[in-house]
């Protein structure tokens, strides 16, 4: 799998023996028959604590949502294990692609209707353990939807300061920030985003 991949990504390669790495392969049917689509691996005994080393959805099977659905069990496999975690970097162009929309889809359903939706204000910390997403990566997502700014940095956020149900005050490392909701809701609208989980925690079985 790892040779094959190469094929496909450049800024991959094989260093390392796999016996210290897991696959996870995604299959649908093909005229009948179970065929691999995609699939990521996984080092066992990665020092970062990475939940991912190399994803890759096959050519054919592209634009179906697929890489959203390894990504996704990905994070359900680190939250099983009770860790923060992310994929190694640096990111393939298709992978960061991939990453920014889950990161963000994740934080928007937090934020916008989830457990912090009537959030007031909160600490990276917080955020990062509840979501299992890493902090780095979470402030990437944020920006990514231009939704992070620092307090009074731009004249144009001073009424948020009057009006606390538009954003939510966010503390990291002594920075006083704010996620601008109604930037998020349009990210939102603007990318056709649904709330909804591709997975359903409670249909796994992980062990």
């Amino acid at each position: 799998m790892s040779m094959f991949a190469k094929f496909f990504l450049d800024n991959k390669s094989v260093f390392f023996a796999l016996d210290y790495f897991d696959f996870y392969i995604i299959y649908g049917d093909v005229n009948g028959f179970p065929t691999p689509m995609g699939f990521f691996s996984k080092e066992l005994l990665s020092w970062e604590s990475n939940n991912l080393a190399c994803i890759l959805v096959f050519p054919p099977f592209q634009r179906r949502g697929l890489g959203n659905i390894l990504i996704s069990f990905s994070y359900e496999l680190s939250k099983a294990m009770g860790t923060v975690s992310g994929p190694e970097h640096p990111l393939s162009p298709f992978g960061k692609k991939g990453y920014l929309s889950y990161w963000s889809k994740t934080i928007a359903r937090e934020i916008l209707v989830g457990q912090f939706s009537t959030s007031k204000h909160i600490t990276l910390e917080i955020l990062s353990t509840k979501i299992g997403i890493r902090p780095e990566d979470i402030i990437m997502a944020l920006d990514h939807m231009d939704s992070l700014y620092e307090r009074g940095e731009k004249d144009i956020f001073t009424e948020y300061h009057k009006d606390p149900e538009r954003f939510i005050a966010l503390t990291e490392e002594g920075y006083d920030l704010l996620i601008v909701k109604s930037n998020i809701k349009k990210w939102v609208i603007d990318n056709k985003v649904t709330y909804q989980s591709v997975i359903d925690p409670d249909n796994l079985i992980l062990s």
